[in-house]
């Protein structure tokens, strides 16, 4: 969506638009999201903070195409909480948690 951000709503709704799909196999839910993370670009190496937005919990709180990555900078840099990120996102607390620090798992991986 990067690509069209200046004529495409970025917010992801129930009435799905062309967002693109990833599919990636791992042993573990991490490795799969790590590589299917990777797969949306190139530069992308993982589940880092590739957006830092100033009003934060708002953008957290709107599925957007880029609120993985809101999440990855609320956790490893604001050191939001799990319960933080669910509260704000309504995401089931299990996925967070799996990827929270003190796993840091894109710096073990790369």
């Amino acid at each position: 969506m990067a690509k069209f951000s200046s004529q495409v709503n970025r917010e992801v709704g129930s009435s799905m638009k062309s967002v693109g799909e990833v599919m990636a196999i791992g042993r573990t839910f991490e490795e799969s999201l790590q590589k299917a993370i990777r797969q949306v670009d190139p530069r992308y190496k993982g589940f880092e903070a590739y957006a830092a937005p100033e009003d934060l919990d708002h953008a957290l709180s709107r599925p957007t195409d880029m609120r993985l990555f809101v999440i990855a900078y609320a956790m490893h840099h604001k050191n939001y909480s799990v319960d933080k990120i669910h509260e704000l996102t309504k995401i089931d607390k299990v996925r967070p948690c799996r990827v929270s620090p003190p796993n840091h798992l894109a710096q073990k991986w790369f």
